[in-house]
């Protein structure tokens, strides 16, 4: 569950507000898993951290922001034309 792992502190540094996912689903700060890449990969790949499974920089996904939803975007979608189901 990716907004569960948003609250989780890099297993790297242990501090908090991590900016991306592994593809096992295991969050870091971009920082501190390039360099365990760099400095445990061969050819651009290492081990997860965590559980070992392959990550590589260019698989990286960049976490989700938080989505904010404003009173006026509410207003302005209950003008729209649209039809909600």
């Amino acid at each position: 569950n990716l907004a569960a792992a948003q609250e989780d502190d890099c297993s790297i540094c242990m501090a908090s507000a991590c900016d991306v996912v592994t593809r096992c689903g295991h969050v870091f700060h971009r920082g501190c898993l390039e360099d365990a890449i760099r400095e445990l990969g061969k050819s651009g790949v290492a081990p997860c951290p965590l559980c070992r499974q392959p990550v590589s920089k260019k698989e990286l996904l960049e976490k989700p922001a938080a989505l904010e939803v404003s009173e006026d975007a509410d207003a302005a979608l209950g003008s729209s034309s649209w039809q909600r189901a």
